[in-house]
């Protein structure tokens, strides 16, 4: 089961009564999810690979090729009989 957003449930409400009415639901929404934040507990090179790994070089060396690009002929068709 999926969980919706009170605000997002606030903004596609149905009435300017149930917009007021969810208005301080969207602000303790929010207060609660800002009270998540928390600093990195890793570092962003903690999720980086080395420059010496192979998939590094493999992706350069795919970026390095020549973009192919597709060239499809197009023909018109027709359908009706």
């Amino acid at each position: 089961m999926t969980s919706v957003s009170p605000c997002f449930a606030a903004r596609t409400g149905k009435g300017p009564e149930e917009s007021r009415a969810n208005k301080g639901v969207c602000q303790a929404w929010k207060e609660k999810v800002t009270s998540l934040q928390r600093p990195a507990s890793a570092t962003l090179e903690a999720f980086l690979f080395d420059a010496d790994d192979p998939r590094v070089h493999k992706g350069r060396q795919m970026l390095a090729l020549p973009v192919r690009r597709c060239r499809l002929k197009l023909v018109s068709c027709d359908v009706s009989k």
